[in-house]
């Protein structure tokens, strides 16, 4: 099969609508303020990529390659990104909205979630080690069976982790919030 190539483009919403990303490959290039709902990305690549103020929703992502891509400002929904080829799997997420997200079963060293809501997502058996959560509202996501070694959750909010069954050593948190971490015991802390 025949691999189009795109590089060093800006896309936007008015250009974007009418590019098949099946099996395509995009390097250096941005989109701003596009829609992707329910787009077929199956192996589909993107490296040192830009998506940004876009709407990924409900998109198929079936081998699709994330390599040094940024999602600044951007709404992702119902992403099963656990189905995304896992090698050099490289994200950062700035001031994103993250919605039912699955990233369960990747390696994301080093990630970033910054700013960010990162709402009812699932992190089971993920290496996160030396993930950055920044600042970022964690509610209802799971983590389970996950490394988080030397992670940074520094202000952020509302995550749920038991230390007994994720790898949490030499990870940073911060006061009030790192008393959730007892949450398992049934304790009062005052």
């Amino acid at each position: 099969m025949d691999r189009f190539e795109y590089e060093n483009l800006t896309l936007c919403k008015e250009n974007v609508e009418e590019i098949n990303f099946t099996h395509k490959e995009f390097y250096n290039c941005k989109f701003t303020g596009c829609r992707f709902v329910e787009t077929d990305f199956t192996d589909a690549v993107f490296e040192d990529c830009l998506f940004e103020d876009c709407n990924l929703s409900l998109n198929n992502l079936r081998k699709t390659k994330f390599r040094n891509v940024s999602f600044k400002g951007t709404k992702l929904v119902g992403l099963n990104f656990k189905h995304c080829d896992d090698f050099i799997f490289e994200v950062i997420f700035e001031n994103c909205v993250i919605l039912r997200c699955n990233f369960s079963n990747l390696k994301m060293c080093g990630s970033i979630f910054e700013c960010s809501k990162v709402h009812e997502c699932d992190f089971v058996n993920t290496d996160l080690s030396r993930a950055v959560f920044t600042k970022s509202d964690l509610s209802d996501s799971v983590f389970e069976n996950t490394i988080l070694i030397k992670a940074n959750f520094k202000d952020a909010l509302n995550y749920r982790i038991n230390p007994l069954n994720n790898k949490i050593t030499g990870a940073e948190f911060s006061m009030p919030e790192v008393v959730s971490l007892l949450h398992i015991f049934d304790i009062n802390v005052e």
